[in-house]
């Protein structure tokens, strides 16, 4: 009897946690899409190839900059 008990209550909780993470991310992805409406993705993303061309000895720094994953469109 105390199995089947013990049973039920982690049965329970298997069963209730997805629910209860659930609810939890909704404010962090309403946060995010507040975010993505207002931040200027264009800007941070050329700021960050900027700053990683900058790491980049001379030679590749030209061939990082004309190559397509530094051309990524953002919007």
């Amino acid at each position: 009897m105390i199995r089947l008990r013990m049973l039920m209550v982690a049965l329970f909780i298997v069963m209730v946690t997805p629910l209860q993470a659930e609810d939890a991310t909704s404010p962090k992805v309403d946060a995010a899409e507040r975010y993505m409406r207002v931040a200027n993705l264009g800007a941070i993303w050329e700021s960050m190839v900027s700053e990683h061309a900058a790491t980049l000895p001379e030679p590749d720094r030209t061939e990082y900059l004309q190559s397509p994953q530094s051309k990524i469109n953002v919007e």
